[in-house]
């Protein structure tokens, strides 16, 4: 076959691979197997950049998949939560997107709990970044990990939250500690209220506590559009003791200190 018909025929399965999201290497990999032959980086870098004028930028997937265990099950109660799942502006591409998990809290001890669970999974993180909100006048601290597969697994757990059962089944008080350092609080009378607006998430928390043979009530509240787990002051000492919060252990924690730091600011300034 001459070599004219060969490179158009090689261009246009290269343009194909390209539109896969395929890099130079895979490239090269694939030509091999078409053709029997391999060109080197810098022709198909030609072929893609000058000839094709494909100036885009892939960047490789990281084959991670997830496996059951405890650490895994706790990012799930928090994924369920308080972090957002989703595409975000890249700063070194400003035309380009990337997969991130994202957790933005007031508390240091929550951010380092989730940042060390997702590191145990064998995941890349940002670390702890704190942000100060001049506007709202905050200090909070952020986690981030863009590695699609692990965000793509969580957003699908979100949407199909009957799957979530096959990842945490015999680590309920993992996922348990998660969710209620998300969406939990221990009130004044240390009564505990786990809220959240979706009834399939609250339905998760509801059977782990059956699990743990620990007794509460559910009620709707329409004012706020959220359904409200209620533990009742007997059987917040068992509750405690079995899930172990980095935060709202005590009405006396950091996280409650600072709770009350604010409130006491806010009644000054009015």
């Amino acid at each position: 076959m001459p070599k004219k018909i060969v490179n158009e025929e090689i261009l246009e399965f290269i343009k194909e691979l390209r539109n896969k999201g395929y890099g130079y290497k895979r490239i090269q990999r694939e030509i091999e197997k078409m053709y029997g032959w391999s060109p080197s980086l810098s022709t198909i870098r030609y072929w893609i950049r000058e000839i094709l004028e494909d100036r885009r930028v892939f960047s490789a997937e990281i084959p991670w998949r997830p496996r059951k265990r405890s650490e895994l099950a706790y990012i799930i109660g928090v994924a369920l939560g308080d972090a957002s799942l989703g595409l975000a502006k890249r700063t070194d591409r400003p035309k380009g997107k990337r997969y991130v998990f994202k957790l933005k809290v007031r508390d240091k001890e929550f951010a380092e709990e989730v940042r060390k669970a997702i590191e145990r999974i064998g995941l890349h993180c940002s670390g702890v970044k704190e942000y100060y909100d001049e506007r709202e006048e905050r200090m909070y601290y952020i986690v981030q990990c863009h590695v699609k597969r692990f965000v793509m697994f969580l957003r699908s757990l979100k949407k199909y939250p009957e799957k979530v059962w096959k990842w945490i089944e015999g680590y309920e008080r993992e996922f348990l500690k998660g969710f209620y350092e998300s969406e939990g609080s221990l009130l004044e009378k240390e009564q505990i209220l786990i809220y959240n607006s979706r009834k399939e998430f609250i339905d998760i928390v509801a059977e782990c506590l059956q699990r743990l043979r620990i007794k509460y009530s559910i009620s709707y509240h329409e004012c706020v559009r959220e359904w409200i787990v209620y533990i009742p002051v007997r059987e917040v000492p068992r509750f405690l003791t079995a899930i172990k919060p980095a935060i709202k252990y005590s009405r006396d924690d950091p996280h409650y200190r600072r709770v009350k730091k604010e409130r006491k600011k806010r009644m000054n300034e009015n």
